[in-house]
Order: C-alpha cells, then sequence, then structure tokens
C-alpha cells in the first residue's frame, strides 16, 4: 500500500495542489492576473484568440477565466478548458496543425473543420480589440522570438523549458 501510495502521491504533489487551488499562494495570484491584456496596443495572450472569443470584450474574457480558476472547473466547454479558448488556442500559431501532436489541437480542429485564414483571425481580433498586434506564448519557437504578417503577430515562446533543450 505505501508503494502503490509513493507512486500516485510523488513527493510534493499534495503542496503543489495546495498551492495551485484557488486558496493557495499561487493560486490567488494565478486568479488576480488577467488572462489577456492590452498594453500600448499590444494585445498579450497566452495562446492566441480565436474567433470565437475575438467578439467577447477584455473584461469579459478576464472574468470567465477568473471565475473558472476559483471554481477549478473540469467543464471542456469552460473557458480554462477550451481547445478555442485564450489559454490554449495555437491557430495563430500553428494553423492546421498536426492532431496527433497535440491532442487540445485535436479537439479544436474537429470543432473548426474550415478555420479562417490567419491573416482573417488577425484581422478580426486586431480590429475586435482595437489592438496593432497580438503577442502570444504556448507554441514554442526553438528559433527565437517571431515577429509575423508584417509585426501584427508576434511569439514569444522560446522553448526555453528543460523539455524542449533549453536552460
Amino acid at each position: 500500500i505505501r508503494q502503490a501510495w509513493f507512486e500516485a502521491t510523488p513527493l510534493g504533489s499534495i503542496e503543489h495542489r495546495v498551492a495551485w487551488g484557488p486558496r493557495g499562494t499561487i493560486g490567488q495570484w494565478v486568479v488576480r492576473n488577467p488572462a489577456i491584456a492590452l498594453l500600448d496596443g499590444n494585445l498579450f495572450v497566452h495562446g492566441g484568440i480565436s474567433p470565437t472569443y475575438a467578439h467577447q470584450s477584455i473584461a469579459q474574457i478576464n472574468q470567465q477565466v477568473s471565475d473558472a480558476l476559483k471554481n477549478q472547473s473540469k467543464d471542456p466547454q469552460a473557458i480554462i478548458n477550451d481547445p478555442l479558448g485564450p489559454l490554449w488556442y495555437r491557430g495563430l500559431a500553428t494553423p492546421n496543425a498536426d492532431a496527433a501532436d497535440n491532442p487540445k489541437t485535436a479537439s479544436a480542429a474537429s470543432l473548426t473543420p474550415s478555420e479562417p485564414p490567419i491573416e482573417d483571425q488577425l484581422q478580426l481580433a486586431l480590429s475586435s480589440f482595437g489592438a496593432k498586434r497580438i503577442v502570444i506564448g504556448h507554441t514554442p519557437v526553438l528559433s527565437g522570438i517571431a515577429m509575423l504578417y508584417g509585426d501584427r503577430l508576434i511569439k514569444i515562446d522560446t522553448g526555453i523549458s528543460r523539455v524542449y533543450g533549453g536552460k
């Protein structure tokens, strides 16, 4: 029984769960921060903005993310779990990504079989939020920061994690 417990509950996993929970130090800090922010014409978002969310306001998106985090929502349609949501959307970073490489992208692909071209998605998001450019992370570009589409899309995840061979 002891061995099974240690295999199912590695050292630090309970503390990690508590710290990231809605009452934990990290969890409370995360909930207080915006999921999407517009600063000087730059729209910062972790994954990206899909056409599904481009018609909501920044305040609405941030409130939905905050509420879902506080409630630790497991609902697949909740904004924090939705593959089309701002935390997971990869359509601006890897259009028509190989579904076998990413289950979240596979789900998004099955929901949006005819995803608009990136140019159209960019234009929709930029005009909807009054932004000049969108800055995204979440999808590593191992060659470094990428400025695309006339510098209207900036991909800043450089894969510095050890998972990608970084530091």
